[in-house]
């Protein structure tokens, strides 16, 4: 029994440090996560607000968020205008050279749906960033904004938000006055 106790103290203490190693890793990394707030509904043709709520710890220096949206929705800048925001090839990213002293960074910008778009649109996105020199990313949990057709397009004419990667949205017809 007595003969145990040397190697159960061994284990133990390797228990121990393994988990002080952890817990200490954990505090300098700090825990980084994003959420994403955004309108449950949108109706086609409109433009809605979408707001990242940031948590970046202790995190300084280079960073980028970026998020894919399909063809018939596109991204302007709103807050903050620290950041370096480009929309291109339905692709919105926004980089900072140098991150902003705070642990909790709100982003705003605005989403445009085309008119001709229905259908559940998930917004998600990543934080990517450098911490103790190696590339990390964090990935934002999906948030479901329904898009509901326009009254003003006619059902031939719309596009689900699934297909509009594969499909061109065109412009409406504009109506023929001739014609009544």
């Amino acid at each position: 029994m007595f003969s145990l106790m040397p190697a159960l103290i061994k284990y133990f203490s390797l228990f121990l440090a393994a988990n002080i190693i952890l817990v200490v890793n954990n505090i300098s990394t700090g825990d980084v996560y994003l959420q994403i707030n955004a309108p449950a509904v949108a109706e086609a043709g409109t433009t809605v607000e979408v707001e990242i709520e940031l948590h970046k710890a202790d995190l300084t220096g280079f960073a980028r968020f970026q998020q894919e949206l399909p063809f018939g929705v596109t991204a302007s800048p709103v807050y903050p205008t620290d950041v370096d925001f480009s929309f291109e090839d339905n692709t919105v990213k926004m980089i900072w050279l140098s991150l902003p002293r705070q642990d909790i960074i709100n982003i705003r910008y605005k989403i445009h749906i085309n008119e001709r778009l229905k259908g559940d649109l998930q917004l998600n996105g990543t934080f990517s960033f450098i911490d103790n020199n190696r590339r990390r990313s964090a990935g934002a949990e999906s948030r479901l904004l329904a898009i509901t057709q326009s009254p003003n397009i006619e059902d031939r004419l719309i596009v689900d938000v699934s297909e509009a990667n594969q499909r061109l949205l065109p412009p409406v017809p504009e109506a023929d006055p001739t014609r009544s």
